[in-house]
């Protein structure tokens, strides 16, 4: 009678932890059932959330066909598509070789470039030294009206489609490097722009001149700059 009250006890005392046992095994286990469930609704309502954030910026980018030619071109090419100019002989900020300075003749160096913006009429290429012993600076080359459609100018070329401005002597076409003897090296700027109509000025225009004239209609600008000292 003793064992038998002692395991009736025993049962009875077990029966109720027993079944809360089985409850909390029976949460544990809904609750990593439902887990994977939860994260992937949230997981679909995260990616709905990017999906109507995309269209939406998509929309807000969107073009207006409104636009001038010339805001659509600059708003088209404001990511990779972005005018560069380099030049085979010279890397920038480098020294610009003897062979194409003053006393060597005056031969250009060749240019190339890429990434023209949508739009644009006509190239324009200003060179300057802002480090000539002169007020405001030496111009060295202005051309205007280059083809869009050309990717450089070869080494000595002078481009029968352009309109040559005057350079720092008064005359057309390009005037090489001749800083003053034991002057620390001087910059020589390259600029390269397109512009959203042709340059109409006649007769030799100055790199002012020209540069008033594009002032609103510039797409875009590349800068290479070369050094050179004597």
């Amino acid at each position: 009678m003793t064992g038998t009250t002692g395991s009736a006890a025993t049962t009875g005392v077990n029966r109720p932890a027993r079944a809360e046992y089985q409850q909390g095994r029976n949460r544990a286990v809904g609750a990593r059932i439902r887990a994977p469930i939860a994260r992937s609704r949230e997981g679909k309502a995260a990616w709905m959330n990017r999906q109507m954030a995309r269209i939406a910026a998509a929309r807000a980018c969107r073009i207006p066909a409104r636009l001038s030619l010339r805001l659509r071109a600059r708003w088209s090419h404001d990511g990779p598509m972005t005018l560069t100019l380099r030049s085979p002989a010279f890397e920038p900020g480098t020294p610009i070789p003897a062979r194409f300075d003053h006393e060597r003749g005056d031969r250009s160096p060749p240019l190339i470039w890429d990434g023209v913006p949508e739009g644009t009429a006509g190239l324009v290429l200003l060179v300057d030294d802002p480090d000539a012993p002169v007020k405001g600076s030496f111009v060295h080359w202005v051309l205007c009206n280059l083809d869009p459609a050309r990717q450089g100018i070869a080494e000595g070329e002078a481009p029968a489609e352009a309109t040559a401005g005057a350079n720092g002597f008064g005359r057309s076409g390009y005037l090489g490097p001749a800083p003053p003897p034991g002057d620390a090296p001087h910059r020589y700027i390259f600029r390269l722009l397109a512009v959203d109509e042709p340059v109409s000025l006649k007769g030799r225009p100055g790199y002012k001149d020209v540069e008033a004239a594009v002032t609103g209609h510039t797409l875009g600008e590349a800068r290479l700059v070369g050094t050179y000292q004597r």
